[in-house]
């Protein structure tokens, strides 16, 4: 039960960012500031009322969140282990699946494991003003994700300042 309401709270919260709404817009004439917090943060569930309102203010519906999400989260896991091994018709191949399906995707852990695997496809692709511009995004979303992903966030960072001071000539496994 607590981990749907991190769910939605978490697909809220992503949905709300990537429209570039504030909490006082989205929750206006809904609920209170708090409450959405409350919401967002996978502190209590909100009722069913309110969390269509939520919903339909955010052009999403409350059905869809959970349908196409568990095989994009394979398909990252085998695109993460084709990043690894340098494996680049594999990691190709997968990218261009990923990239239908992923508009179907709500879970907010779930886009943001697609950012940062995203951001290290770039790397292996070597678009270093692309990698910058994706860092920069993944900041907002780093405190409410995995220790895993925070330090794989860091990983990409510190081989994306290598590569770019030129010392990647020496060191090859980015």
């Amino acid at each position: 039960m607590q981990q749907t309401l991190e769910k939605i709270g978490k697909q809220v919260f992503y949905k709300r960012l990537q429209q570039k709404m504030t909490q006082e817009e989205l929750c206006q004439g809904i609920c209170s500031v708090s409450y959405l917090s409350k919401i967002e943060n996978g502190k209590i569930e909100a009722s069913e009322e309110i969390l269509q309102l939520l919903c339909a203010r955010l052009e999403i519906a409350v059905t869809d969140l959970r349908d196409v999400e568990e095989d994009v989260k394979g398909k990252l896991d085998e695109w993460l282990n084709a990043l690894v091994h340098l494996d680049k018709p594999q990691v190709e191949r997968i990218y261009e699946e990923l990239q239908g399906e992923m508009k179907h995707v709500l879970d907010f852990e779930i886009i943001n494991y697609y950012k940062l695997l995203y951001t290290r496809y770039l790397m292996m692709k070597r678009d270093l003003p692309a990698v910058e511009e994706e860092l920069e995004r993944l900041k907002k979303f780093t405190r409410n994700t995995h220790l895993f992903r925070r330090c794989y966030i860091r990983i990409i960072r510190h081989c994306y300042i290598l590569y770019s001071t030129n010392i990647h000539r020496h060191w090859n496994t980015c």
